[in-house]
């Protein structure tokens, strides 16, 4: 009881952790920002290799992509979240993205999801990225009601967003 879909209730934090929901109300109220530099050398040779041998579309953002899977894979506690003042371990590793539907500046943007396991490597981000973007160019299903639903006065559009969310 008290569980998420999307991740599990803590129940067994110390009391600092507890009180941080609390205490940090707003998003903005745990922003911590920092200044550093990275070599990146040998990621942009590895980004140059793969492009080399056939993975046209292999960026860096694939890299940041699999080092952050690899982290959270690793370190667990950094894949939590706070709803309603309670704090949730994610049941996954997902990572949102806004994307383009097209390499243009005028091009619409769409939101995709993607799923990753604790095991994968930098060549199944790519895939399975480079799959999700795929589907979403094929796919225009969300878009269109969302485009449906933007013609709903304000206060129905947030009424049928919640009923979709339902």
């Amino acid at each position: 009881f008290g569980d998420r879909k999307e991740g599990r209730r803590l129940r067994s934090l110390d009391g600092i952790h507890v009180a941080m929901p609390f205490i940090m109300k707003d998003r903005s109220d745990a922003c911590n920002t920092f200044a550093d530099e990275v070599e990146i050398t040998k990621a942009d040779l590895l980004v140059r290799e793969q492009i080399m041998s056939g993975n046209e579309n292999f960026s860096m953002l694939h890299v940041i992509l699999a080092a952050y899977v690899r982290t959270v894979s690793q370190y667990p506690y950094l894949n939590r979240f706070i709803s309603g003042q309670r704090i949730y371990a994610r049941h996954k590793i997902e990572i949102n993205m806004t994307v383009k539907k097209e390499m243009s500046l005028d091009a619409p943007e769409t939101c995709i999801k993607v799923v990753f396991e604790p095991t994968d490597t930098i060549f199944d981000v790519y895939n399975k990225f480079n799959a999700e973007i795929l589907k979403m160019q094929d796919d225009t299903g969300t878009d269109n009601i969302a485009a449906f639903f933007k013609k709903f006065p304000r206060l129905l559009f947030r009424f049928a967003i919640k009923v979709v969310g339902w």
